[in-house]
């Protein structure tokens, strides 16, 4: 391989790890239904209302008026076709998980029958952007995920009782044909036709009014169908899979990781390393015992990536001859591609955390938290023992080339580079 090629292969890692990394965020929802009204619960990371609301400084006070002009154009709730009222209950600042949670709730004119929500938050800023929702009508429960693909879900809570064995609920006699947005107490009430919705800012009462759009042509997912148990147990496996896949961060420090093991006993005690530690911190902050800050975490993430990389390099510079014989806690935790499972173990603790932000259940019933956790680690250590299937063949084939030593360096630099990158882009630009 030539100067000239190594350079052009060390700028297509550099920009596509740069480039790709995964800017995937999840929200979580709780909405409980009645026959009168919906109490619904949403947390959101800080670090994404800063990116969406940057008006208001989430990490230190939560700002109402600016939640509920977002919340009611972007989030679509209706009852029998017509918009329902929205009224924000309570918000509160999580610091232990580094989120801010809302209480809305939502009522309407009629009884709750044929209901329907649209949802389309977050994705202006995140595109791979998900919502676990969690809906719960009496003794019953069922748990979907919104996409930016799949962000629409209907349902008729009188079919749902019939099929249930309960009675339907009676209608209520609807006086008028008008809907009215309740705003926080200090913003006055904005009434609005069943195809508009006006929005007022808490510093000007001049209205605007945005049409509400046909969501019949969406795609709907199914609610209350089948063995809720297995389709959560499903979801959040796929949801892990995805996040592992599709974390290009993650397969930067997998393939850092693998370019300097040799043989099957090292690789099976790093994976087995990382594997133990990310479980601890994900379970650690999934149950809300304790999260580190989104962007600390992503930001270590990123710097694990050039260290690893950087190590290969060291690692490289001491089987050099002649080599040298080192002594101290340095040359144990440093350098030792035998013992490297020791820094894999710290390394996965941090990307634990990396992965509890694909699942904090904030709001979530305790019986369904241990089929999630589980269900979701599963779906991450299947899709790392994907990724460890189709890379460690590739690199254990070319470890037989005599240019192997100088892939190593290059695809090692340029991981390092990338890592860099990706540190300086979530530290300052973020």
């Amino acid at each position: 391989m030539s100067f000239r090629r190594a350079i052009i292969f060390l700028s297509l890692i550099f920009l596509y790890g740069f480039s790709m990394a995964h800017d995937s965020s999840l929200s979580y929802t709780t909405v409980t239904i009645d026959s009168n009204k919906i109490a619904l619960k949403i947390a959101i990371p800080m670090d994404v209302l800063n990116s969406l609301l940057p008006k208001n400084d989430w990490y230190y006070k939560t700002d109402s008026s600016l939640f509920v002009d977002y919340f009611n154009k972007k989030y679509i709730i209706t009852n029998e076709n017509k918009r329902c009222n929205t009224k924000l209950t309570g918000s509160k600042i999580l610091k232990n998980i580094h989120e801010c949670s809302f209480d809305v709730e939502v009522t309407s004119d009629e009884t709750f029958d044929h209901i329907s929500f649209n949802y389309n938050m977050i994705f202006e800023v995140s595109e791979t952007h998900e919502n676990i929702s969690q809906f719960i009508f009496g003794e019953h429960s069922s748990e979907i995920i919104f996409s930016k693909t799949k962000n629409t879900v209907s349902f008729s809570v009188n079919d749902l009782r019939k099929q249930w064995g309960l009675q339907p609920y009676g209608k209520k006699i609807n006086a008028n044909n008008r809907i009215t947005t309740i705003k926080p107490d200090s913003i006055t009430k904005s009434t609005i036709d069943t195809n508009t919705v006006s929005n007022v800012s808490k510093d000007s009462f001049a209205t605007k009014s945005i049409t509400v759009t046909d969501t019949s042509s969406k795609i709907n997912q199914q609610l209350f169908a089948g063995n809720e148990t297995w389709n959560r147990f499903k979801d959040f496996f796929v949801v892990g899979v995805e996040h592992i896949l599709t974390g290009y961060d993650h397969i930067l420090f997998l393939l850092g990781l693998l370019l300097m093991i040799t043989g099957f006993g090292n690789l099976l005690k790093v994976i087995t390393a990382f594997t133990i530690a990310h479980s601890i911190t994900l379970a650690i902050a999934v149950l809300g015992i304790y999260a580190l800050p989104s962007i600390l975490t992503e930001s270590m993430i990123a710097l694990s990536i050039s260290f690893v990389a950087f190590e290969n390099l060291y690692i490289q510079k001491l089987q050099t001859p002649p080599r040298k014989h080192r002594t101290g806690l340095f040359s144990k935790l440093i350098g030792n591609s035998k013992k490297r499972w020791r820094l894999t173990f710290f390394f996965g603790l941090i990307h634990g955390f990396g992965f509890s932000a694909a699942l904090r259940e904030l709001g979530m019933p305790v019986g369904t938290r241990g089929i999630s956790l589980f269900s979701f680690n599963l779906g991450v250590e299947a899709g790392q023992l994907l990724l460890v299937a189709c890379l460690f063949p590739i690199i254990w084939y070319l470890r037989k080339k005599n240019s192997y030593d100088l892939i190593v360096r290059v695809v090692s630099i340029g991981i390092g580079v990338a890592g860099l990158g990706l540190a300086i882009q979530r530290i300052f630009f973020s």
